[in-house]
Formats: structure tokens, sequence, C-alpha cells
């Protein structure tokens, strides 16, 4: 008598096997995010979007996660002996990874990291949204030349330029009172891209 457990395994296609994420998360990176909202204004633009979207998108805004908060509570892990992550790089790949969105506002030397290591791994390219200034995207910088090209060739409308006011040219510290529209237009991309995000993925074999 035939094994039955084979003939289960013989009828699945693997192909057609979707994974689905139980805990729906957007990834959410980009410049420094204040602890006291109610009395720091934001210096960032990505601090600026979070405190639209929890104004004005609720179901938007509980599906954030900040890389920063969960590096907090796993840093004194990373540099031990024998630790499961020997960087942060790798541990903010692996959450990324898991999301069903990154957003990646790009205004910070972290943030310029991240769009790096996100654009060319596969699992994290096709699922990220990045948002530029534009004079950092109309410059012939790597950023412009290497993954935001990268990005703009192999996830075609991944990639989003605006225009926003900041302190000075050569600062990413944002002129808040001048990005109320802008903040809007940014964060309405956002919701589309969570809407339109697939609830599951195909099983990478």
């Amino acid at each position: 008598m035939k094994d039955p457990r084979d003939q289960i395994i013989s009828a699945i296609d693997v192909n057609a096997i979707r994974i689905r994420n139980p805990a729906r998360f957007i990834f959410f990176c980009g410049g420094s995010v204040s602890n006291a909202p109610d009395v720091e204004p934001p210096t960032s633009m990505r601090d600026l979007c979070i405190r639209w979207l929890k104004k004005n998108a609720s179901t938007t805004f509980e599906k954030i996660c900040l890389a920063e908060k969960i590096s907090e509570r796993v840093k004194d892990h990373v540099y031990k002996r024998d630790p499961i992550y020997t960087n942060l790089i790798d541990l903010e790949t692996d959450l990324a990874k898991l999301a069903d969105l990154i957003v990646l506002i790009v205004e910070s030397p972290g943030s310029i990291a991240e769009l790096g290591a996100f654009s060319v791994v596969d699992d994290t390219r096709k699922k990220i949204q990045v948002f530029i200034r534009e004079e950092r995207f109309n410059a012939d910088s790597f950023i412009t030349l290497g993954p935001v090209r990268y990005l703009q060739v192999n996830n075609r409308g991944s990639v989003r330029a605006y225009w926003w006011a900041t302190k000075s040219r050569d600062n990413d510290v944002i002129e808040h009172e001048a990005c109320s529209e802008i903040v809007q237009d940014i964060c309405q991309d956002i919701i589309k891209a969570d809407v339109s995000s697939p609830a599951s993925d195909t099983f990478n074999k």
C-alpha cells in the first residue's frame, strides 16, 4: 500500500502556494521622530507624515512600525558573543522582508543607507515606496544615479520626488509650516500603496 503522505505531497503545486503574514505592518523609515510630539515641532518629513496619518488616517497609522523602536529593544543583543544579528542592517532587512509595505523617506544618513540596502534585495525592492526631495532627486549624485535609478528600472513607480521646504539647502530639517500641502500628497500616496499592497506573497522555493 502506498504511503498517502506521498500522494498528498505530489499533489501540492508549490508554484501556487501563497504565504500570508498574520501581522500586517508598514515599515516606515526616514528622518528622526520626536518622542514628544505634543510639545516639539516635527523636524523631518517622516515625523510630519506620521502625525498627519495619526490624525487623518488611523487605519494606516496603526500599521506603522518604526525601525528604531525595535532596534532599541535588541541593540544590546547585537554585539554580544554569538548574537543572532551581528549588525543592524541584517536586522532591518529581515524586518523589511516581513512588512507588507516599506515606506522610505530619503532625508537622513540612516535612510540613505536603508535605501541602498533595500533596493538591491528582491524581497524588499518589490514592496518599497521611496519619497525624495526634488533637489536631491535632480542632483547627479550616487544616491540618484545608484539606488534610485536602480529602483526606477527594476520597480517602476516606486520612487516619487516632491519639493518640500527645509531650513537650509544643505540641511534636511524641514520647515514644517510650509509643508502642509506636500505632507497631504505624500500621505495620500502612502495610503494608496497600503491599500494596494498584497495580503500574501508567493512561496520562495
